[in-house]
C-alpha cells in the first residue's frame, strides 16, 4: 500500500483460508478511490468494471 496518489492500483495478494468462498477482488489506484470517495459522500454511486482474469493455479508457468 502506498499513501501517494497516483494511478497505478496496488493490489497486493489475497490468500483464502480453507472453505471460505473465494471471490473477486479488483484493486484501484488511489487517485480512483479519491474520486470514488468524493462521489459517495455525493450520494448513490453505480459503477461498472469488467475484467479478464482467472485463477491460473499456485503452480502456474509464465
Amino acid at each position: 500500500m502506498t499513501t501517494r496518489l497516483d494511478d497505478y492500483p496496488h493490489t497486493g495478494v489475497t490468500v483464502y483460508k480453507d472453505g471460505v468462498a473465494k471471490i473477486p477482488v479488483v484493486g484501484v489506484s488511489t487517485n480512483d478511490a479519491e474520486k470514488l470517495s468524493k462521489a459517495l459522500k455525493n450520494g448513490s454511486v453505480k459503477a461498472f468494471m469488467r475484467t479478464h482474469c482467472k485463477d491460473m493455479g499456485a503452480d502456474a508457468q509464465f
